[in-house]
């Protein structure tokens, strides 16, 4: 008898066991399925395509100089093919043309712009004019450069302009390039945008995975409160938004004006790219 009570509670012990190994792996698995719907996204479109690049030199007003380093611009378009691999899209510099005006070694209108392009682009081509400096718009000589918005779309007109003092700087061109396919600012929407994102599709640069940005503008960044000088990618400003909450820009979004830290597109970001160029037609050689 006793030995039946004993087997009978040995019985249920093993039950009970199981029971509870079987909800701890059930837990698991629940977990694991949670945290992929989570964080896994979808894959990027993959453009599958090489762009041809003009780059245009323009001599300067002394020794008729481009001043540009074939090894400085080797680096720059090597980091530019790295940023836009995740979508598959690579560029290559097809001509390197010299433009002897040197009055256009200083593009200081929109005008002067529109007649350069009137006089030199390439159709069918990423034309890139390097200049000494620009005032196209309010950004050119914060951004040290100016890009066609949606530029990737325009077969007759358009282009890159980028100073000759940041083509060491491979960040530079790269942001011209994110806006060339669509991009704009972090913090560039005339709305400001909330830190919890709730306003996030009208708001800052009109994508949700990238954190609000409060800087505007021709604000100095470093004296003016934003990064922390001895920690360039530090942001330090205590900005709060409309509902109290602290911003916590991403100073590495190349999208951003955090300068040196810029170093990655976002997830939406890259998607927008992708979408400016397969919505254009005809599509760019």
């Amino acid at each position: 008898m006793f030995a039946d009570i004993k087997k009978r509670i040995f019985m249920k012990g093993i039950l009970h066991t199981f029971l509870v190994i079987g909800l701890m792996l059930a837990t698991l698995s629940t977990t694991a399925q949670i945290r992929n719907y989570t964080t896994q996204q979808a894959p990027l479109p993959c453009l599958n395509k090489e762009f041809s690049v003009v780059l245009h030199a323009v001599v300067d007003s002394t020794d008729r100089n481009t001043d540009v380093d074939p090894a400085l611009i080797a680096t720059m378009m090597d980091s530019l093919n790295a940023a836009f691999a995740p979508i598959c899209a690579k560029f290559k510099i097809c001509e390197e043309r010299t433009i002897e005006n040197f009055q256009f070694n200083s593009i200081d209108s929109l005008e002067q712009w529109e007649d350069l392009l009137v006089k030199e682009h390439q159709p069918n081509r990423i034309n890139v004019f390097l200049v000494e400096n620009s005032v196209v718009d309010p950004f050119a000589i914060i951004e040290m450069g100016f890009a066609t918005q949606d530029g990737i779309a325009s077969l007759e007109t358009g282009g890159i302009i980028l100073h000759k003092g940041a083509i060491d700087e491979p960040h530079n061109f790269i942001h011209m390039m994110g806006h060339y396919f669509g991009l704009i600012h972090t913090f560039e929407a005339t709305v400001l945008e909330l830190v919890d994102g709730s306003n996030c599709d009208i708001a800052g640069d009109l994508i949700c995975d990238t954190p609000a940005d409060n800087y505007m503008p021709p604000q100095d960044l470093t004296s003016g409160g934003w990064i922390d000088p001895q920690n360039d990618c530090r942001y330090v400003n205590g900005g709060t938004d409309p509902n109290s909450e602290l911003y916590r820009p991403d100073t590495g979004n190349y999208m951003s004006y955090y300068g040196g830290c810029r170093c990655g597109f976002s997830y939406q970001q890259y998607s927008k790219m992708a979408e400016t160029f397969l919505l254009s037609n005809p599509k760019m050689w």
